[in-house]
């Protein structure tokens, strides 16, 4: 493992915490990886090793099930029987690594190289429930399927440990949202919402409401009511 000048921004890059799932990481191991590049049996848990310079490291039978290794250089590495289950190594370079016994199950791999028969291009299971859950979450939020730039975003915010609550705030405070409850108020009362209506029903979102439960709850309003009987 090569130590430089850029190593040890990277140093401070994989010390930086990765939202909670970040807790799972021995940084025991991380500052036995950074010093000596041995590192076998070492657990890197969720580790943020985004671009790591990790030539030559000898990660044997290392637990690093979620970590984020996009684009690292992990050329020339040891990584038999370590264990990568649902870690994204999108772009990382693995050419004349041992790879013997490496566990890539859940994985994202794409564009990675190296990787030979270990790899595959497609998603995986794990990216494809992700991606799945946040497809459901603008359906209830947004009210349309997810774009493919909002649904690779989140996917990989929730992979990495952020929760659907803070996902779903993030997106029933977006723009968009408003423009659909402003929506909805005009198709129900025949106005746009007032500053109190569209701070409750942004709430609604944030708390767990759909569009279509808005919706119903506007309609059964007396405001509605008494629109209809004006008709």
């Amino acid at each position: 493992m090569k130590t430089n000048g850029s190593s040890v921004a990277i140093w401070l890059l994989v010390f930086s915490v990765w939202g909670t799932a970040a807790r799972a990481v021995d940084y025991d191991d991380l500052d036995r990886l950074y010093r000596t590049g041995d590192c076998t049996r070492c657990d890197l848990r969720r580790a943020n090793l985004e671009e790591a310079d990790l030539r030559n490291a000898d990660l044997r039978e290392a637990d690093l099930r979620g970590a984020n290794l996009q684009d690292a250089n992990l050329r020339g590495a040891n990584l038999r029987d370590a264990n990568l289950r649902d870690a994204d190594v999108r772009g990382a370079d693995f050419r004349n690594a041992e790879l013997r016994g490496i566990d890539l199950d859940g994985a994202r791999v794409r564009d990675a190289r190296g990787l030979g028969r270990y790899g595959d291009d497609d998603d995986d299971y794990t990216s494809s429930r992700s991606r799945a859950t946040i497809n459901r979450l603008y359906q209830d939020v947004l009210g349309r399927e997810a774009d493919e730039r909002g649904l690779d975003h989140y996917a990989r915010r929730l992979e990495r440990g952020v929760s659907l609550e803070d996902i779903r705030e993030d997106l029933a405070r977006s723009e968009e949202a408003e423009e659909r409850i402003e929506q909805i108020y005009r198709e129900i009362l025949g106005r746009d919402p007032d500053r109190s209506g569209l701070r409750h029903y942004r709430g609604r979102l944030i708390e767990g409401w759909s569009l279509d439960r808005i919706r119903q709850d506007l309609a059964d309003s007396d405001e509605a009511r008494d629109r209809g009987r004006q008709r």
